[in-house]
C-alpha cells in the first residue's frame, strides 16, 4: 500500500498537482514507517522533496527539501535501494540549481528519448 501511495504521488507531481503529491508522499511516508517498508519510504521522500521543488518559487523550502533527501540517501545506504539513485540525483540537482523541477526532464524521459 505505501509502494502505490508513492507511485501515486508521484503521478500527481508530474501532472503538476504538488499539493496532492505531498498529501499522498507524507502519508506514504507515514505507513512506511509503521511497516517497516524502506523501499516505499525512499520513494515517498523523493517525491515528497520533487513536489515542495514544484511549489518552491521563493526560496522557502530548499531545506526542507534537500533534509527530505538526506534522509532517503541514508535509507539508500541502509538498504542498498539503489534503484531510486537517479531519481534522487535529479530531485538533488534541481534543489542545487535552483531551477523548478519542470523545467528539466525527469530521468525516465530522459531514458525514452534515448531509446526513439
Amino acid at each position: 500500500e505505501a509502494e502505490l501511495l508513492s507511485l501515486l504521488a508521484e503521478c500527481h507531481c508530474r501532472a503538476g498537482q504538488p499539493e496532492k503529491a505531498i498529501d499522498l508522499a507524507r502519508e506514504a511516508v507515514a505507513l512506511a514507517q509503521r511497516r517497516n517498508h524502506r523501499f516505499a519510504e525512499c520513494h515517498a521522500l523523493i517525491v515528497d522533496s520533487l513536489a515542495l521543488n514544484l511549489l518552491d518559487d521563493k526560496g522557502e523550502y530548499s531545506e526542507a527539501g534537500m533534509a527530505l533527501l538526506n534522509r532517503c540517501e541514508r535509507l539508500m545506504a541502509e538498504t542498498g535501494a539503489e534503484c531510486f539513485r537517479a531519481l534522487a540525483d535529479y530531485a538533488r540537482s534541481a534543489w542545487e540549481q535552483g531551477s523548478a523541477v519542470a523545467a528539466i526532464p525527469w530521468p525516465s524521459d530522459e531514458l525514452s528519448d534515448a531509446s526513439d
